[in-house]
């Protein structure tokens, strides 16, 4: 009865069909499966290798940072000495600008006082001048020609200037009474 029925032959033809499909293409189906598994389980593999390999890379990159920090704290200590260094060469050529500054400004100031000096010998003898052409057309007598002389000299001479022609006054005379001194000697030499 069912024997009769054409869709009964058609479903065990179907079932028929499955199962020769299922044990023909069932070892191809296993082998591609197994392919599949072992190519997963390589890349996994690789994966973990990868993952060791950047394990490895990060500790080695934390390692260099390690040492970075303390080549920069080395570096920074050696800028620092340089610094200080440099600081101190930095003064010591201030030190020696400054000596060559004042050397510089004190000879400037004796070439001004002697300029001062000089001109003060001019204005000297310029009112000595005047005041004997003066004194020759007013016919005064020899004292008061030298004692109006010897006050306008003094007021327009400066103290220290007038102190100090009357040193080198006294030097020449010491030099003087030296030199007659020895040839005093000299003379009591050449007669004994």
């Amino acid at each position: 009865m069912l024997f009769h029925e054409p869709a009964f032959w058609v479903d065990v033809a179907f079932v028929l069909l499955c199962g020769f499909v299922f044990v023909k293409a069932k070892p191809r189906v296993k082998a591609t499966l197994d392919a599949r598994i072992k190519a997963i389980a390589k890349e996994l593999d690789d994966a973990r290798d990868r993952r060791e390999q950047a394990s490895r890379e990060l500790a080695e990159v934390l390692f260099r940072d390690k040492n970075a920090e303390e080549e920069v704290g080395q570096i920074i200590l050696q800028a620092k000495e340089e610094v200080k260094e440099l600081q101190s060469e930095a003064r010591l050529e201030r030190a020696d600008s400054v000596k060559r500054v004042r050397k510089f400004a004190e000879e400037r100031l004796a070439e001004v006082e002697t300029r001062w000096q000089t001109r003060a010998r001019v204005s000297f003898v310029a009112t000595v001048l005047g005041a004997s052409e003066k004194a020759l057309q007013q016919s005064l007598s020899q004292r008061k020609v030298q004692a109006l002389l010897f006050q306008r000299a003094l007021r327009k001479l400066p103290r220290d200037v007038f102190v100090k022609k009357n040193e080198r006054v006294k030097k020449n005379e010491r030099a003087k009474m030296r030199g007659q001194h020895e040839r005093k000697n000299e003379r009591k030499n050449e007669v004994a």
